[in-house]
C-alpha cells in the first residue's frame, strides 16, 4: 500500500504547516466552538436553532476530521464555513434599545432590492446598522421610466 496523504486533518496540518499550523488550527477551532456555545446561550427561537445546527455541524466535522482531511478541499470547506458563518450574519434582528423614530431623511423613496421590503427601503432596513438605500431612479418605481 502506498500512502500519499495522511487521512487526518491534524496530521496533514502538522506535516504541511508544522506545529505553528496545528496551534493556529486548534485556536480557530476552540474560538469557533466557544463562540457557538455563547451564541446558543444568548439567543432564542429560530436564531438559537441555527446556532445549535452550526454547533452540530461543527461537532460532526471535528469527528470526521479525525479520519479524513476533507476540510482542506475547497469544494467541501466552503459549505462548512458558510454554515459556520450563517448564525453570526448581521441580518438577524437585534432588539432595539432606543425606540425613537427614524429621522425624516430615512423616509425618502428607496429601492426594494429583493422585492420583499416595503416603502421603508431595503428588506433589511431597520435591522442592526443596515441603512436604507436611496433610490437613484425615483421615476422607475412609478412606471414612468422603463429600465432594460
Amino acid at each position: 500500500m502506498i500512502a500519499v496523504e495522511t487521512h487526518n486533518l491534524l496530521l496533514e496540518t502538522l506535516y504541511d504547516q508544522g506545529i505553528i499550523g496545528v496551534i493556529l488550527l486548534s485556536l480557530v477551532a476552540l474560538a469557533l466552538f466557544a463562540s457557538l456555545i455563547i451564541g446558543v446561550r444568548k439567543t432564542t427561537g429560530a436564531h438559537r436553532l441555527l446556532f445549535l445546527t452550526a454547533l452540530t455541524i461543527f461537532g460532526s466535522v471535528v469527528l470526521q476530521s479525525l479520519a479524513s482531511n476533507d476540510l482542506l478541499n475547497p469544494a467541501i470547506a466552503v459549505y462548512f464555513w458558510i454554515s459556520m458563518a450563517l448564525p453570526f450574519a448581521a441580518c438577524w434582528p437585534i432588539p432595539a434599545r432606543n425606540t425613537q423614530e427614524q429621522p425624516p431623511e430615512a423616509e425618502a423613496e428607496s429601492i426594494d432590492l429583493l422585492g420583499i421590503g416595503g416603502s421603508r427601503g431595503t428588506p433589511l432596513a431597520g435591522f442592526a446598522g443596515v441603512p436604507s438605500v436611496p433610490n437613484p431612479f425615483p421615476l422607475s418605481q412609478k412606471g414612468l421610466l422603463k429600465m432594460h
